[in-house]
């Protein structure tokens, strides 16, 4: 049992336009682009853009997650992402499991929980795609989806059952629903193959999947779906001082470098010397509590305060 995850905000390594390392591209034509861009994603700041070729070619593509191909325990897999709406401009959006295949140009056969963005209508699909790149649907169901909206994945693929749930991400992690959308069984594929993400361009050029992490479990293990933006907010205004040390008063013991001292210093004078004429100058740690403490408390607070300082 193990527990991934990924997201693209390491800006010393994921560079802006750049393909993202760790990765294979996977399908019939691999992505024309894989690189973190910019936007209003649901958690951290930037996403994965999976971005289709130039020309206007259908294209159903994907990349593996180099990490999880030596998981021997790979064949029962839970997956979790998130997407923007907006930012989505393919016609589908998949998180793939028990992946076999090879090249880029070699096609695959895989389970696929699929966004379906290409009617008027929002579906959610789970599939099965064979060697000929026949994409066959295995269980499909309607949801609404809307424009300006961030939204979380998660597709699970255990022994023979699969299962696939989408949510607002307005809900955050603690409002995943305990409910699927979908769940069916296939007994297709059983073996342990690649995990990774998916797009489809339905023939339109330069359109992007954009996926804002992937967090993997194995083995029964369950993804670990992150606070969103929202909710670490609100988590970091929940607690006792969210604002680390602003607005404490500190007590300090530093020394006052006066002409007296660094005429000491400068002459190389021994540690004894230059302790005897700086005390003149030294504001003590016990001096700066006591001094707090009578301008902050009444008279009796400040003798217990002072008192709790030591002698």
């Amino acid at each position: 049992m193990s527990k991934y995850f990924t997201a693209w905000d390491n800006f010393a390594v994921d560079t802006i336009g750049t393909d993202v390392a760790g990765w294979t591209e996977r399908g019939s034509t691999g992505p024309n682009s894989q690189a973190p861009a910019y936007g209003t994603p649901c958690f951290k700041k930037r996403y994965l853009a999976l971005k289709s070729s130039s020309s206007a070619t259908p294209m159903r593509s994907a990349l593996s997650w180099d990490a999880i191909d030596a998981d021997a325990n790979r064949d029962d897999v839970d997956m979790v992402s998130a997407f923007s709406y907006d930012a989505a401009t393919v016609s589908q959006l998949w998180l793939y499991a028990r992946g076999v295949g090879g090249a880029a140009t070699a096609p695959d056969e895989c389970y696929m929980g699929i966004v379906d963005k290409s009617t008027g209508t929002n579906n959610l699909i789970i599939a099965r795609r064979n060697a000929a790149t026949t994409i066959t649907t295995i269980a499909t169901a309607s949801l609404t989806l809307a424009s300006g909206k961030n939204y979380l994945i998660r597709f699970r693929v255990n022994g023979t059952a699969l299962k696939l749930r989408v949510w607002d991400a307005a809900l955050g992690r603690a409002g995943e629903p305990s409910t699927w959308n979908l769940e069916t069984t296939d007994a297709t594929y059983s073996a342990a193959g690649w995990v990774g993400l998916g797009m489809n361009n339905a023939g339109v050029a330069d359109q992007v999947a954009p996926f804002n992490f992937l967090a993997v479990g194995t083995n029964g293990d369950s993804a670990v779906c992150p606070r969103t933006n929202a909710e670490y907010t609100a988590w970091l205004a929940s607690q006792a001082n969210p604002s680390g040390y602003y607005g404490r008063t500190t007590i300090m013991e530093f020394l006052v470098m006066t002409d007296a001292v660094r005429r000491l210093v400068m002459q190389h004078a021994g540690m004894g010397e230059i302790e005897a004429q700086a005390r003149a100058a030294l504001d003590v740690l016990r001096a700066g509590g006591v001094s707090i403490s009578t301008r902050s408390q009444p008279a009796a607070a400040t003798r217990a305060r002072c008192s709790s300082l030591g002698s």
